[in-house]
């Protein structure tokens, strides 16, 4: 399902689901056994978060939450199912 793929992907976009013109880019956070313990996200309107500087952002994104993931604990090898 879809959680599997944010998963895998390591990121998750949302484009005016909620609200018309905007974007929200978000990547998980683990704890120590690879079970989600939130996630970090950055929120925006499209024309701000589009091309480049969407890409840019996704990077720092991720970066980002695999530092906190790892002060929580998670080590990539301690995966669990998708919930």
């Amino acid at each position: 399902g879809e959680l599997r793929r944010i998963r895998a992907d390591g990121f998750c976009v949302s484009e005016g689901e909620i609200i018309a013109g905007a974007v929200a880019i978000a990547a998980p956070v683990f704890e120590r056994t690879g079970r989600v313990a939130g996630s970090i996200c950055v929120f925006g309107p499209a024309a701000r978060l589009s091309g480049a500087h969407r890409t840019a952002c996704l990077g720092s994104l991720r970066a980002t939450a695999a530092q906190v993931s790892a002060a929580l604990g998670y080590a990539a090898s301690a995966r669990v199912a998708a919930e």
